[in-house]
C-alpha cells in the first residue's frame, strides 16, 4: 500500500486515506444514528405507563411496616393544625387534607423523597 502512495500526487492521497477510512465513518453513523433513535422514546404515553408500573411494582415490593408507622408520623403534627385551621374558617379541611395527600404521594413516588409537612 505505501508503493501505491508512493506513486500518486497529494491530492490523490488524501482522496485514497480518506476512501480507506470511510467504512469506520459509516459505521461511526450509523451508531449515533441508532443511539438518537434509542434515546428518542417511541409512545411517550405507553412509555410512561410502562414506567410507572414498574416503579409502583419496586416500591410496593419495598414496603415494610416501619415504613408505613414512619409515613403517618407527622399526622399528630399536621391534624391538629388543620382542624384548628378550618374551625377558624381559614381553611377547608376536607380539600386541604385531600391534596396535601395527593402532593405527599407524588412527591414521594417520583423522588423517593417525602414532602415535610411539621411546620
Amino acid at each position: 500500500n505505501n508503493t501505491t502512495m508512493d506513486t500518486i500526487s497529494g491530492s490523490e492521497q488524501t482522496t485514497a486515506i480518506l476512501e480507506q477510512n470511510r467504512p469506520i465513518q459509516d459505521q461511526e453513523e450509523r451508531q449515533d444514528q441508532q443511539q438518537q433513535q434509542d434515546e428518542q422514546p417511541e409512545d411517550t404515553s405507553s412509555g410512561l405507563i410502562r414506567k410507572t408500573y414498574h416503579r409502583t411494582r419496586l416500591l410496593w415490593s419495598q414496603l415494610t411496616l416501619p415504613e408505613i408507622s414512619g409515613s403517618l408520623g407527622d399526622l399528630g403534627t399536621l391534624i391538629p393544625l388543620l382542624v384548628a385551621l378550618a374551625r377558624k374558617r381559614s381553611i377547608h379541611l376536607a380539600p386541604a387534607l385531600f391534596f396535601g395527600g395527593l402532593a405527599n404521594v407524588l412527591t414521594g413516588f417520583a423522588w423517593d423523597v417525602p414532602m415535610c409537612v411539621q411546620p
